[in-house]
């Protein structure tokens, strides 16, 4: 696999390549346009067989494009509802904060914001190793004080 990067990298015009084995792919990016058979003599050169696809791939990017467009619009409302609902709690807590009714609208402001924008921190704390869960707390109480459980 090294190989047949350093052989798609060596071509002129060729910036980056990145090659994926188990998907027969390889992913190559140019600087100037560069003609497909000076890539597929350069993968043959480094020992292993390339062709062009029969349909072209600008679908593929598209739809690719696309997903992540959706991914984009997606975080941007998952934020702006987050920052509102915070926006209303900070409101809450300190202009009404002694009404009786805080007690319920705060929590009832907070709990979309776990499983809504809060989502993304929180999936990514459970799939990086070695991290506490978020519902874990980072402080123990020892002898009457209070010290970080990390230290």
């Amino acid at each position: 696999m090294r190989r047949v990067e350093r052989a798609l990298v060596a071509v002129p015009g060729v910036t980056a390549a990145a090659v994926n084995l188990a998907a027969e792919s390889a992913d190559v990016i140019l600087e100037r346009p560069t003609a497909v058979d000076t890539l597929i003599a350069a993968v043959a050169g480094a020992g292993y067989q390339a062709a062009v696809p029969a349909t072209v791939r600008a679908d593929d990017v598209a739809r690719r494009r696309a997903a992540q467009a959706a991914e984009l619009r997606g975080r941007r409302v998952r934020l702006a509802t987050g920052a509102v609902l915070s926006a209303a709690v900070l409101v809450v807590a300190y202009g009404f904060g002694s009404a009786g009714w805080a007690g319920w609208v705060q929590p009832a402001l907070t709990l979309p914001v776990w499983p809504g924008p809060g989502r993304c921190s929180t999936a990514a704390r459970w799939r990086r190793p070695g991290t506490a869960p978020p519902t874990w707390t980072p402080w123990s109480r020892s002898g009457g004080r209070w010290r970080s459980a990390t230290r």
